[in-house]
């Protein structure tokens, strides 16, 4: 089994270092070119301090599927309190872009992938899907790399 995590780990370095090299599409297997304008402009909103300290309560990863069948991600401060939906799905990125995200930030922090947020309307807590294990995996080995730790529930 550990053969088979370190094969998945090298192969999810050699993805990322292609994707720093290459702005080519890799549409055919769900992943965000790196040059997306949606990317920069999720990360950009967490204001990450370069490899500095983490932040005081971690971060929080969200993902859901889109109705044409991609993958997409935000990453918010994490709090004391739930996030809605809206909070949630206010800013987008795919999968590149998440990895980008995570290795930029410091290489002792923490994040959680939650599972659900908030809605508005009712008041109550709604799933969100975690990705197929693959797309999991390969977002922890990027963060495993990274020195990021990453909780999933």
């Amino acid at each position: 089994m550990k053969v088979i995590y370190k094969v998945l780990e090298f192969i999810c370095f050699v993805f990322l270092l292609s994707s720093c090299i290459s702005t080519q599409s890799f549409s055919d297997i769900g992943v965000d070119s790196p040059t997306s304008p949606t990317v920069e402009n999720s990360c950009q909103t967490i204001k990450l301090d370069s490899k500095s300290k983490p932040a005081f309560k971690g971060m929080e990863l969200y993902s859901w599927q889109k109705g044409n069948g991609d993958w997409v991600y935000n990453i918010l401060y994490g709090t004391n309190r739930l996030k809605t939906i809206n909070e949630v799905m206010s800013s987008e990125m795919g999968s590149n872009a998440v990895s980008d995200c995570i290795c930029s930030m410091s290489d002792r922090e923490v994040i959680f992938w939650m599972n659900k947020a908030q809605d508005e309307t009712t008041n109550e807590m709604q799933p969100l899907p975690l990705p197929p294990i693959d797309m999991i995996n390969g977002i922890t080995a990027i963060a495993d790399h990274c020195g990021v730790k990453l909780i999933i529930p």
